[in-house]
């Protein structure tokens, strides 16, 4: 699974611990942005967050899977109805179905002009408009990948081989 993916599955976890504790009073809804670009194995990790086998107020929004307003909108408010509150964590690089990313759509229309982070406070805006909630949003970015906390020795190894081959390469005028 690796560093990040335990990372973000963890503190989603700790997170909707307290969203529970809160959501009678307060947050109904919190939206935990991490990176994944192309890819959402990280958010995928963060399935993790509840017990195996169990169906529960997560989900989860990851870009090989096209992002579409009103079915994400009946989601949340559906999983608000049964449990009282919903968690989300959402890959940056989340697309609708044009192939355009959320935060192009939302955001300058630039071609070319790539912005990546910023899909958490977009999709809490939404949530907000749309069913009157409070949001909370957070963006895991960097402190996901340094998360040497939560590194295997696998993991140890492996970013030491790759650090070591880098060198041997950049000594043998291979450093591209």
């Amino acid at each position: 699974l690796g560093p990040a993916g335990r990372f973000a599955a963890t503190s989603l976890r700790e997170a909707m611990a307290d969203l529970a504790s809160m959501a009678n009073s307060s947050t109904k809804v919190f939206v935990m942005e991490v990176m994944g670009r192309y890819t959402g194995w990280i958010a995928a990790a963060c399935g993790l967050a509840l017990p195996a086998g169990h169906d529960g107020p997560l989900l989860l929004l990851v870009p090989e899977i096209h992002f579409e307003r009103k079915r994400f909108l009946a989601a949340v408010r559906a999983r608000i109805a049964k449990y009282g509150w919903c968690a989300i964590a959402v890959a940056e690089g989340v697309c609708l179905r044009d192939g355009r990313r959320l935060t192009q759509a939302g955001g300058d229309g630039i071609p070319g002009h790539e912005q990546l982070g910023g899909v958490a406070p977009l999709i809490a805006a939404m949530l907000r408009k749309s069913l009157k909630v409070k949001v909370h949003w957070s963006v895991l970015d960097y402190v996901q990948r340094a998360a040497r906390h939560l590194a295997s020795k696998t993991d140890v190894e492996q970013a030491y081989a790759v650090g070591r081959a880098a060198h041997q390469a950049y000594k043998a005028g291979n450093a591209e």
